[in-house]
């Protein structure tokens, strides 16, 4: 008898045990996503307006939210009343993800809230979106972002939402896009929106800043007809920040549409930014102008392959498609501790390169590549063009005591970005 209560008294004690640890666990984890969610974020200085058809839990409770309004008829006076209230640096948050029945109440607010060239948040389906701003945004494309990652090979999954940030030149009505985050799931939504608040204040702000950027940019010839700002981590391996920018060359040929793309990538390595021990290894870039759209043609694409590391700087030069006077367009970039392997294909419209990171030389620093195509559609209807970024990082693997040592790769991991561009 004495057993049998000593062996009860044993398994409560183990279940209690387990019950308690259990607690702990699910209340560490719940105070480290409470605290992963505010980390290195502040919306102190933001006035947000919440608009939506039926509200969101985890969307309505941000700190931030100063007014909540049911998209329905009569939604964008209110937005406006609020507007006044509110005063500075305030930012209008749509969510557009459950708008059947209020797409024209959506588009009304939109344009709405444009007149009054405050920065507004789409956050919905790549279809909801365009539907919203398809007859007013004067300024394509809508990206859809795709992304890769835990796989050996390539293997790209459809992200479900896409978020993106219209902020209003000073001194034009036209307006530019900024893509600046994305989003699987509602905690990562969450993370988006604290980014495209800091970015888009910040670029209201950074005029004197903004022109540095922008002159770096300018290329004679051309301007900018659209710009990705888009950054994504592959913890623990390292990220990846995209900077492109596709730019529109005047000319006066009525029949083709030509556009140049600059490929402006960095690659952070892990060591860097998380102390996790993976380095750069190989970064994939690849521009595909035939794959959704067979009237695309891929004029020319520059650097080649360049094999020889004591060359320290690629050069990009397109001359102009149109006029044989012109100085054509050219940039150049660093790439030391790079190897360029060229795998394009004119056949099938793809400009792409492989570049091979010297884990010695530019392992453990973060790395900007710059290549570029020129491109050509008709000037009729809407065309596709697909960037593509495949990263893969390195960590030293060592044995027997660190006495034999080898280099161990990690997954890929990356992001697809489908343009869409709609010709004037």
């Amino acid at each position: 008898m004495s057993k049998t209560k000593k062996l009860l008294s044993s398994i409560i004690i183990v279940t209690v045990a387990t019950i308690i640890l259990i607690m702990a666990i699910n209340a560490r984890h719940s105070s480290l996503a409470l605290k992963t969610l505010n980390q290195n974020t502040t919306l102190r200085h933001v006035n947000i307006i919440y608009v939506a058809s039926s509200s969101n839990d985890k969307l309505a409770k941000l700190p931030s939210i100063r007014a909540s309004i049911q998209l329905r008829p009569g939604a964008e006076e209110r937005i406006l009343m609020a507007l006044n209230r509110l005063g500075h640096n305030v930012l209008v948050l749509i969510d557009a993800r459950n708008i059947t029945s209020a797409v024209n109440t959506a588009r009304h607010t939109f344009i709405a809230v444009a007149g009054k060239r405050m920065p507004v948040v789409l956050v919905g389906t790549l279809a909801n979106i365009k539907e919203i701003i398809d007859d007013y945004a004067g300024v394509y494309p809508l990206p859809l972002y795709i992304v890769a990652r835990g796989t050996s090979k390539p293997n790209y999954n459809e992200v479900k939402l896409v978020v993106l940030s219209y902020v209003p030149p000073n001194n034009q009505r036209a307006w530019n896009v900024f893509i600046l985050g994305i989003a699987s799931s509602e905690d990562e939504l969450l993370y988006v929106l604290y980014s495209v608040v800091n970015n888009t204040l910040q670029y209201l702000r950074g005029s004197i800043n903004r022109a540095k950027l922008w002159n770096r940019l300018y290329l004679p010839g051309t301007n900018i007809l659209a710009k990705i700002d888009i950054g994504y981590s592959c913890v623990p391996y390292g990220s990846l920040n995209i900077k492109d920018v596709l730019y529109k060359i005047g000319s006066n040929d009525k029949k083709y549409l030509w556009l140049i793309y600059r490929f402006i990538d960095m690659v952070v390595p892990g060591e860097r930014r998380w102390q996790s021990g993976w380095l750069n290894r190989v970064f994939i870039q690849e521009l595909g102008v035939k794959r959704y759209d067979l009237s695309g043609f891929l004029s020319y694409y520059a650097p080649s392959t360049l094999l020889d590391k004591s060359t320290s700087i690629a050069k990009i030069v397109f001359a102009s498609p149109t006029n044989s006077t012109s100085p054509g367009y050219n940039w150049s970039y660093v790439k030391q501790g790079i190897t360029i392997i060229d795998e394009s294909d004119y056949g099938i419209g793809v400009a792409k390169w492989r570049n091979t990171v010297s884990v010695h030389l530019a392992g453990f620093k973060p790395i900007q590549l710059e290549p570029g195509a020129l491109v050509r559609y008709p000037r009729s209807g809407e065309h596709v063009l697909v960037a593509k970024y495949l990263a893969k990082w390195a960590k030293r693997d060592c044995k027997l005591l660190g006495h034999i040592c080898d280099w161990k790769l990690s997954d890929y991991c990356g992001l697809v970005v489908v343009w869409v561009i709609k010709s004037p």
